[in-house]
């Protein structure tokens, strides 16, 4: 029998293969993205036949979508860091229960403002799914692999919008926004017992915070190929730090990083600025302006998700290849052009073609943005980073849907109404370069 031989976790990791133990994490956190972004998104969907069950108007509806971003912001900051401390798993599983008790509960709401406080309690659960996911991924992926991994997983968003656009089509009519919640509610509760059977903990996470746990040692096995040497895993290579929210912001803010934290979440806070309020309203902007029907919806819905899956595939393999510098600022400026193009199209075909082709560029943009937030900080801190630059777009994205609803108030013209929608993801694209300047990652 051969004798182990010590290797720090971050080489072990690093020069592991793509091995059927990362498979396996890839479709569980891509799974779960996918019922976390059809349980997001999904109030932006029924908001038509949610503001007729109350009788109100359409922009009646803002506070809920409000109370969803706030709910993100809290989550981002206050929950998805948590994780940090005592491990990717626990918050996961607890955060999955969460977003499942939380879309169940709002079924029974009858009114604007109980609705708004369940959607900002399944907003918290959701960001903290979301940011873990991500911290998850990436632990557990080579650094050659890194940008591909996270894409694929932040694709499972995508095939959520393909959930909601089914739903769309064949149970808003007849089951109504009760009928989508309910959904929502199950979707969770059947990935949890998978997720507790399955999901592993961060091998990097267990050695920096947890050392001598018995974790290690079987984790370490199931990931290593059958027949490989035995592993003695040492300390990673930079030193854990004390957990904790002032040794988080110590470090982020360090003179060395606080420039690439600044701009890091100036990009987010451009790309949530743009996805909240597009998400939020889209639906009703396209049935008022183009007088679209639910089945012509649920097309917009299905495209946006085709090639925003696909946009975000690609982008984690041209970041790979070519490096976040050469990758980002492109993909945002054509995905803002393409917002403005829609605001052009005058038929159904046109409008579904400048849709396919700003998921493509804008889905991807975003995906990439979230795989250099996890790629700019170490391991230690990574929950903490990703859920803290998520948290600094989720605070701008509470106006998101102010913003939509008063275009929607003032009957600003579709061209207009497209082009101010796109204005953030122009400006993403401006300060791309600057940070990417900056970043060590690139």
């Amino acid at each position: 029998m051969s004798h182990p031989r010590t290797v720090d976790v971050d080489r072990f990791i690093d020069d592991l293969g793509f091995t059927r133990f990362h498979a396996r994490v890839i479709a569980i956190a891509t799974a779960m993205m996918m019922i976390d972004g059809y349980d997001l998104a999904l109030v932006g969907w029924v908001l038509p036949d949610l503001a007729r069950s109350f009788a109100v108007a359409p922009t009646a509806i803002t506070p809920a979508l409000v109370a969803q971003q706030i709910g993100m912001v809290i989550g981002a900051y206050l929950l998805a860091p948590l994780a940090d401390r005592v491990g990717r798993r626990p918050i996961l599983l607890a955060a999955v229960i969460g977003i499942s008790a939380s879309c169940c509960a709002t079924t029974f709401t009858s009114g604007i403002w109980s609705f708004a406080i369940c959607r900002l309690i399944t907003g918290m659960f959701a960001s903290t799914i979301i940011a873990n996911l991500v911290a998850m991924s990436t632990d557990l992926s080579p650094t050659r692999l890194r940008g591909t991994i996270a894409t694929v997983v932040l694709t499972g968003s995508m095939g959520g919008a393909m959930l909601g656009a089914l739903m769309q089509a064949f149970v808003l009519e007849d089951y109504g926004w009760r009928g989508a919640l309910w959904i929502g509610a199950a979707l969770p509760l059947v990935m949890l017992p998978i997720m507790f059977l399955f999901l592993p903990e961060s091998l990097r996470f267990l050695v920096s915070r947890r050392r001598g746990d018995a974790r290690i040692e079987r984790l370490v096995r199931t990931m290593q190929p059958a027949g490989a040497q035995p592993i003695v895993i040492t300390e990673p290579t930079v030193a854990a730090a004390p957990a904790g929210l002032p040794e988080f912001l110590r470090y982020a803010l360090h003179p060395d990083r606080k420039a690439r934290t600044a701009l890091l979440w100036a990009l987010f806070v451009c790309s949530f600025l743009f996805i909240s309020t597009f998400s939020a309203w889209s639906t009703t902007l396209y049935k008022q302006m183009d007088t679209l029907t639910w089945q012509q919806l649920a097309i917009t819905t299905a495209l946006y998700t085709t090639f925003g899956a696909v946009g975000t595939l690609s982008a984690g393999i041209m970041i790979d290849r070519f490096g976040f510098a050469r990758v980002l600022p492109l993909l945002f400026l054509v995905g803002g052009g393409a917002v403005l193009a829609i605001g052009l199209t005058g038929s159904a075909h046109a409008l579904f073609a400048a849709i396919a082709i700003m998921a493509f560029f804008q889905v991807g943009a975003h995906s990439g943005l979230s795989a250099l937030a996890a790629a700019t900080y170490d391991a230690r801190w990574r929950a903490s980073g990703v859920g803290w630059a998520y948290g600094a777009g989720r605070i701008t994205s509470i106006f998101g849907p102010m913003i939509g609803a008063a275009l929607i108030h003032l009957g600003t013209a579709k061209a207009l109404t497209f082009a101010l929608l796109g204005l953030p993801l122009i400006a993403a694209a401006a300060i791309a370069p600057f940070l990417l300047r900056r970043n060590p990652t690139d």
